[in-house]
């Protein structure tokens, strides 16, 4: 991961949101091989730097941190945690630590980086 851009990321957070923006990092983290940076004040993870088809990005609102996914709906929900955003976009949010189970959010992500062949394909011609 881009130290400096984590660094530089949970320097301008309330320091009461950090432990949870690296809860989520490390889930995200766990699941592939990613490129970090800083894009639309939010901490975006790319597969091979394509930020114009990230897997995943967390950032933040006034009352939650969000993890959201650029094709979330794609993705299976079995649990119905998934907010949606746009027409392709989805989030999951956090108000504190203890909503983070990093396995359910490496698993989610996990599944975007496997749809991320076919949602490139999909997407080639934008």
């Amino acid at each position: 991961m881009n130290d400096a851009a984590r660094s530089t990321y949970l320097a301008g957070l309330d320091p009461s949101r950090v432990a949870v923006v690296e809860a989520l990092d490390q889930a995200v983290m766990a699941a592939a091989d990613f490129e970090v940076a800083i894009k639309y004040r939010m901490l975006m993870y790319s597969l091979g730097g394509d930020y114009h088809r990230w897997v995943c990005a967390i950032g933040e609102t006034t009352k939650i941190i969000c993890l959201r996914f650029l094709y979330g709906t794609w993705l299976e929900d079995p649990r119905g945690l998934l907010r949606a955003g746009s027409s392709t976009l989805m989030t999951l949010d956090y108000a504190a630590l203890e909503d983070v189970d990093a396995a359910l959010v490496t698993d989610y992500v996990r599944e975007a980086v496997s749809k991320y062949p076919a949602f490139v394909a999909a997407n080639s011609g934008r």
